[in-house]
């Protein structure tokens, strides 16, 4: 099983929300590239397999509901995110 919480690369949360906006059909595989495409197949595939996954992504599809239906905006990057683009 892969564990989402102990990932280090900061991968983990942008591979959640683009799973969770594929499943809400806020992005389209015909709008990503070949890796991207194969990438977000194979987390797929595996969200199926791994209940941890899969119950993170959905938290995530059910946040981005209630924004949706409530008006709020959810930032796409956090605070630490900006700084560290600006400084780079």
């Amino acid at each position: 099983m892969t564990n989402v919480e102990r990932q280090t690369d900061g991968g983990g949360p942008n591979i959640i929300d683009t799973m969770a906006r594929f499943l809400l059909r806020q992005l389209k595989m015909a709008d990503m590239d070949e890796y991207n495409r194969v990438t977000l197949s194979d987390y797929l595939g595996l969200m199926y397999e791994d209940p941890k996954l899969k119950d993170v992504v959905y938290t995530r599809m059910n946040q981005l509901l209630f924004a949706e239906n409530h008006g709020r905006k959810i930032p796409l990057y956090t605070d630490a995110d900006l700084t560290m683009a600006q400084h780079a």
